[in-house]
């Protein structure tokens, strides 16, 4: 650092202005001002200006003095010595802007500006760093200006006594006993404010009243206020951003007073609060008022600043403003310890409320996806038609889904038995809890007993752990089981238990388990026969067989073909972005000709190889690839196809479905199919199961039935 010229040091009043930054730590804690009427002494002594609480350190050490027009530092013949920017000095030393004063191992700085001093913040500090800095503290010593005397005018703290529990069951003066009980019900406050503003407004009230004749600021950046937050100060054009004013309080009849600039930079840099003191005549540590006075006596700034983690720094998002006008009343380190803490309680609020509004914007998109998946649900759950036998299901579905009555669904493969269980599911008060599907013929009997009921582990080969049944992932929801028929007479007794409000156990297990479910069963079977011939347990069919849900083919209900055929065209039109307009007249007709021995699950699937394969912005008969019988294809004829009348065309539905065709000559029509079906794929019977959309068991069931051998489709 530049020494004083040759000349001597310059006798201007202006040098007379000058500040001891004190450190603790190595970091500064206190800026005091130097008087050029008063020498200040150093030293152990508690008579000094600045005390030093270190045997290394003498009563009276070293002196700083205002002396012919500059300050000087001079050694008062101390054990240890005085150094001045690490040289130590005999005779006295001149100080000029930036000198570093060590006596007795604690550090002085020397500065003539507030600003320049206020600006030598570190940044804040992590718990570990704050651990280090107090055991550092422990060795240097420690430096205390008397009483906080009038000649410190600031002082700074990174935590408050206010908020250690061990004190505040050991104090007995009366001044913390107050302090804690405004923080308590601060606290309390805070717990019930429903936003940032109310918990700002709250920590105002309760701490101004608490510090006689203060008045006071909350700063937050608007990303952590409220959205309703709209108040702002006019005078702020100096305060750092992005921090603008939530709440204030004024303890007087003007208006309110923001801190100066350089406190708040210097508090958002280091973390650490400041309390500024005689600066009523100070022009850098407030800012002039509307009438252009210097109002403010003393003034504290506490950081509001999110707590870190071990090894994240504390985040100061804005700060907790007091301040005075009356000279009479003057803020001590009890008034900043409790400013401190206060600051520290909003933040915690402000921090809970963050998260808390976080959560509900979490929560209202939660709601908002389930209520569109909702709407998808229903979407896909529903049944198309309109047809005298569909809107009989539907009548059904709509009184049946109010109770809890066992429902049993027959009807072919590929009606939409499962569709129509999914309805009953989600138009029930059930429809909040799950619905759980499961084919009984997928499995083996003892692999469905375990799917239903559940096993412990080890309860068989495989069981490495314990597994729930589907009855206990249903609980309190609906179980369906598909193809009921096809279950065991012995797991067919174990299933009337349950559903007679008996409790079962897991496979290997003992303990008893009871469950709400409703159950729905469904079967392309026909029971009653299989009743008669003991594959299928009476008593069992009497408890399914509540409600009995007749799903009729889509042969049966033919004005409903082209409705359904234009729902999937669609929804496959839209979920492959391919744009088609609709199908042409001979697809229309084909469409209604087909018998459809796969049902909507057959006519789902070619329309969706439609969609897929197709060219053309229309679907024409040649999109469907379907294979028809010989009796069934289009004929020939040069004469165009006539444009069928709408009108009449509802008139023949109508007509068709009041008398639908001989069950006999519908038997032929779908032999016929079957045949022609096999003979395209050349007798294999897995593509052609995929061709007329139904599954391979069922395609060996129709052959069956209908005693179709190779010879009738290889032509052998």
């Amino acid at each position: 650092m530049a020494n004083a010229s040759q000349d001597g040091p310059d006798p201007s009043y202006a040098r007379a202005r000058a500040f001891l930054v004190v450190r603790r730590g190595g970091r500064w804690t206190d800026l005091l001002r130097l008087s050029p009427d008063r020498t200040a002494i150093i030293g152990r002594s508690s008579a000094n200006q600045i005390v030093i609480r270190s045997h290394q350190a003498s009563r009276q050490h070293a002196e700083i003095r205002w002396e012919d027009g500059g300050w000087w530092v001079r050694d008062l013949g101390s054990r240890n010595g005085t150094s001045v920017d690490g040289d130590r000095i005999n005779v006295a030393k001149p100080l000029s802007e930036g000198c570093c004063i060590e006596v007795a191992g604690c550090a002085m700085t020397f500065m003539t500006s507030v600003s320049s001093a206020l600006a030598t913040s570190g940044p804040l500090v992590t718990e570990a760093t704050s651990q280090q800095t107090d055991d550092q503290l422990t060795m240097d010593g420690q430096i205390t200006l008397n009483e906080l005397g009038k000649d410190a005018i600031t002082h700074r703290a990174a935590n408050s006594r206010f908020l250690n529990s061990a004190l505040s069951s050991s104090s007995n003066d009366h001044r913390d006993q107050d302090a804690w009980q405004s923080l308590f019900g601060l606290a309390y406050r805070l717990a019930s404010a429903e936003s940032i503003d109310e918990a700002s407004q709250a920590t105002l009230e309760i701490v101004t009243a608490a510090i006689r004749g203060s008045g006071g600021g909350v700063f937050l950046p608007p990303s952590q206020r409220a959205a309703s937050a709209t108040r702002t100060a006019s005078d702020v054009s100096l305060l750092p951003p992005p921090a603008s004013l939530v709440s204030f309080l004024s303890n007087d009849n003007r208006s309110y007073r923001p801190p100066a600039a350089s406190i708040v930079h210097s508090v958002l840099a280091s973390g650490n609060a400041v309390i500024a003191r005689n600066i009523a005549d100070d022009n850098e540590l407030q800012d002039a008022d509307s009438r252009g006075d210097y109002s403010v006596t003393t003034a504290i700034v506490a950081p509001v600043a999110l707590k870190g983690g071990k090894d994240r720094a504390h985040e100061a998002i804005g700060y907790l403003h007091l301040y005075s006008t009356n000279p009479t009343i003057d803020f001590s380190a009890t008034e900043l310890d409790l400013a401190i803490a206060a600051a520290g309680v909003l933040a915690a609020a402000v921090d809970n409320l963050r998260t808390r509004g976080q959560l509900a914007q979490s929560l209202r998109q939660s709601r908002r996806q389930i209520e569109r998946l909702r709407e998808r649900l229903e979407d896909s759950i529903q049944i198309i038609g309109d047809s005298a036998a569909i809107r009989q299901v539907k009548s059904v579905i709509s009184r049946v889904a109010r109770t809890n009555t066992t429902v049993l669904i027959r009807g072919e493969s590929g009606v939409g038995k499962e569709l129509v269980a999914a309805a009953v599911h989600h138009a029930s008060p059930r429809r909040d809890a799950p619905m759980i599907c499961l084919n009984c013929a997928a499995l083996s009997p003892t692999l469905l007993e375990s799917e239903l009921f559940g096993h412990e582990k080890g309860a068989f080969t495989g069981a490495t752990e314990q597994k729930k049944g589907k009855f206990e992932s249903a609980n309190g929801g609906t179980l369906m089981l598909d193809e009921i028929g096809e279950m065991s007479i012995d797991l067919q007794a174990k299933l009337l238990r349950v559903l007679e409000g008996h409790p079962f156990e897991r496979l290997g297990g003992q303990l008893p388990i009871r469950v709400d479910v409703r159950l729905i069963a469904a079967t392309n079977r026909d029971l009653p026969l299989e009743v008669q011939q003991g594959k299928f347990r009476a008593d069992l069919y009497y408890r399914l067989n509540v409600v009995e849900i007749i799903v009729p083919p889509l042969r049966e209900r033919r004005e409903d073909i082209l409705l359904i055929a234009d729902h999937y065209l669609r929804y496959f039109s839209e979920k492959t972005a391919r744009p088609v307009d609709g199908f042409t007249i001979d697809a229309t007709q084909a469409l209604q000709m087909h018998s459809w021995p796969g049902n909507i699950r057959e006519l789902k699937n070619v329309i969706e190889r439609a969609v897929v394969l197709g060219c053309n912005a229309t679907i024409d008969i040649d999109d469907l690839n379907m294979t028809l019988p010989q009796s069934m294809q289009p004929t020939q004829s040069t004469q165009p196809t006539p444009t069928p009348d709408p009108q009449k065309q509802n008139t023949l539905s109508v007509v068709a479905t009041a008398t639908p065709m001989k069950l006999n000559s519908l038997n032929e029509i779908e032999q016929q199919h079957l045949i022609a079906v096999l003979r395209e794929v050349n007798g294999n019977k897995s593509k052609a199961a995929i061709v007329l959309g139904i599954e391979r068991s069922t395609l060996d069931r129709k052959l069956k039935r209908f005693e179709i051998t190779p010879n009738a489709y290889r032509g052998d």
